[in-house]
Order: C-alpha cells, then structure tokens, then sequence
C-alpha cells in the first residue's frame, strides 16, 4: 500500500539497446540472455563508476536495469510543496542545476563507450559493420515518489512516461541517438555540439523541442577525462582495434568518430595501432597530453573540431 505523495525536481535518463527483437529473433534463447547480460554489464558498471567518480548519496539518484533497458534518476535532496497546492505543473520547470545534467551527460557517453567495446559489437567490426546502438533519452521535470508502507520510494509520473518516449525518439537518431530536452540543452557542458532542435510529437504528450548530442569536442573531452576513468576494453587485440577504427573512419557519424578518438587519447597501445591501420603519422606517441592526441586522431578519422 502506498500512503504518501512527494514530489522533487530530477532528471532522468532512459537507455535502450535498438533492434533487441531482431537479436532475439535471429539468436538462441542462451545467446539472447547472453547479449542481454552484456548490456546489464555495462550498465551497472558504469553507474557505479559515475556514482563513485561524482561521489553521488543513494539519497541523490537511483538506478536499475531490467531486460535492455536502464534507468537513472538524478534529483535534488528538497522536496518541492505540494503540487496540488502550489501549482506546478510539468511543463513549467526552470533550466536545471549544472551538477545533476553534468551527472546525466557523464552517464549517457561512459555508458556509449563501454557498450561500443561489448563481445556483441566486437563481433560487427569484424564484419566492417557499425555498432548496435543505444537509443538514449534525457528529460528535466518534477518527480513524483510515493511512500510505500516500508518506508521506500517509488519513482512514477509524468517525467518517467516522457523520458520513455524521448527515449524512443532518440532510435531515429542520426549521431549519438542521446536525444535531451530542452532544458537540459540550456544546460549543457561548454563546447558540447548538437543536431539543430526538432519538435517532436510524442504519443499522449505535448510537443517536444528535442536536442541530439552531435560530437565531443576536445574541451568536453578533457571535462569528461577529468571527471571519468574512460577504460578501453579492447586490450592488445589488434583485429578489434583495426577493425573498431575502420569502421569509425568509414562511418559518417561525427559520434562514433568522437569514440574512436577518446580510446585513442586514453590509450597508448590503440594509438599506435591507429597509426598503422589509418596510414597517418600524426598521431602524437611521446608522450603528449590527451587532449593533444584526441585532437590529432579526430584528424586522422577526417573529423576537425578546434584545438
């Protein structure tokens, strides 16, 4: 039985795998809960590293992961007055604090970036074909938590039923597919590109002025470096690595471009496989900072965003 209603401004983060019914369909049931178990993987495991990297409370942000699908809800610590007597409504919300969009953001691209080096997506390089991808979703509003009996929350209301839509949205993506609300764009890290806004109908919900994260440049990168421990996964495989690379080369996707750059940044050994399989002599070895080489493999991969 739930027995009170509280309410606080939060923002929430949806993430899906797209085309799970075509994995499912093509696939055993063993390799299915297999494909699915690398998506909660990584999932719990970059939640953990955002949550210790931005010393989050449980008390400031929630999380869980069912089938192909993550949640995260990051709010403030006060509880706003009663809606019914204040007035809110959930559309009218001010822009955001820094640090909750901040976390949001960190979460969206470390969870990119450790699902684009999965067994699953290792073995569509090999084929020379993108990574499956992640159709991310980012809202701002008021959340609702009612009191169970036992004294737990239960986060429900508008802004979970939104963010889900977003979310769906966001798998028409054309670069990151991390759609956010305006709000958040308002909001956003310093150098942080997106797709022009696209009003989007969502079913049972007003329009919505829809933002899509385009690239990283190499400020964002060094806030990012400065914030996460970005590891790269794929080792001393070189198959992988090449083919991660020519991939991303090929792709026209400034994303996935970004991607491949942060591992070479972060990665000494991944650079100097770089240099051979993408024909380029520079990519700076000797020890220069990681911006300077994540500026230099963005070239490398055709991509130029500023120094």
């Amino acid at each position: 039985m739930l027995k009170a209603v509280l309410m606080r401004e939060a923002v929430v983060v949806f993430a899906d795998i797209v085309g799970c019914s075509e994995v499912s369909a093509s696939t055993t049931v063993q390799d299915y809960d297999y494909f699915i178990g690398q998506f909660q993987g990584v999932a719990v495991e970059t939640w953990q590293q955002v949550k210790e990297a931005r010393q989050l409370k449980d008390c400031e942000a929630e999380f869980s992961v069912r089938g192909d699908e993550a949640l995260v809800v990051l709010h403030r610590n006060e509880y706003l007055d009663d809606p019914a007597d204040a007035g809110y409504s959930a559309m009218a919300f001010e822009v955001p604090g820094d640090l909750m969009t901040c976390d949001a953001l960190l979460f969206c691209t470390a969870l990119k970036f450790a699902w684009y080096q999965s067994p699953h997506n290792r073995s569509r390089y090999r084929l020379l074909i993108p990574p499956r991808e992640l159709a991310i979703g980012a809202s701002y509003g008021p959340m609702t938590h009612r009191v169970r009996e036992d004294g737990k929350l239960r986060p429900e209301g508008f802004i979970l039923n939104i963010t889900k839509r977003i979310e769906g949205e966001a798998r028409k993506g054309q670069q990151s597919h991390i759609f956010v609300t305006e709000p958040i764009y308002h909001w956003r890290f310093t150098g942080l590109a997106f797709m022009p806004s696209t009003s989007r109908d969502l079913r049972g919900f007003p329009p919505q002025r829809l933002f899509e994260v385009r690239n990283l440049s190499p400020q964002v990168f060094e806030r990012l470096s400065h914030h996460l421990v970005l590891d790269c996964e794929f080792g001393s495989n070189v198959k992988d690595v090449v083919s991660f690379l020519r991939v991303c080369r090929a792709s026209e996707s400034e994303w996935l471009k970004c991607m491949a750059a942060v591992m070479i940044a972060k990665d000494e050994r991944i650079a100097k496989m770089a240099v051979g399989s993408l024909n380029v002599n520079d990519i700076p070895l000797d020890k220069p900072s990681e911006r300077d080489r994540y500026v230099a493999a963005l070239g490398a991969l055709g991509l130029y965003l500023g120094a």
